[in-house]
């Protein structure tokens, strides 16, 4: 239902994509028969780099023309503006940077770190990773953890 491009792939600049009519039936549905929608994510968190080929500089019809191009060749399929029946550009300024090597092995300290300090504990993306899949996972597992000790702590006190 997705993809993600390697940022030594040559010939699209998109980091991912989502084929969101395979991915939900709801979206199929609304759809329609014959019609696809997709979503295409571009820039991999470098210093919000503005150069003229970030595509953070783009203007939204420049970065749609590319996600036509782009969701073409990673889908195998010429797409053109012809084929497009509406676009939408949404611009994350905040959004979570890539992560960097030893990242599992910062977050796995910190988490041992923050476990001998009583009533505290982390989740989220920042510290899961992203997705909603990874992130409710890995804050149902902390939360659990959580809830246990300070439940245990509590009762012994």
């Amino acid at each position: 239902t997705g993809l993600l491009v390697s940022e030594a792939s040559t010939g699209v600049r998109a980091k991912a994509l989502t084929h969101a009519t395979a991915k939900w039936a709801w979206v199929a549905e609304r759809a329609g028969e014959g019609r696809h929608v997709v979503r295409l994510s571009y820039g991999r968190g470098k210093d919000h780099d503005t150069s003229p080929l970030s595509e953070l500089a783009l203007h939204d019809d420049q970065l749609v023309t590319l996600g036509l191009h782009d969701a073409g060749h990673l889908l195998g399929v010429p797409i053109t503006k012809s084929h497009l029946v509406a676009a939408d550009v949404v611009r994350w300024r905040s959004a979570l940077p890539s992560t960097t090597p030893g990242h599992r092995d910062r977050v796995t300290a910190f988490r041992s770190a923050l476990a001998d300090l009583p009533g505290a504990t982390a989740v989220g993306a920042w510290i899961a990773g992203t997705g909603l899949a990874a992130v409710t996972a890995d804050t149902q597992e902390h939360l659990g953890r959580f809830i246990q000790k300070n439940t245990d702590t509590s009762a012994t006190d």
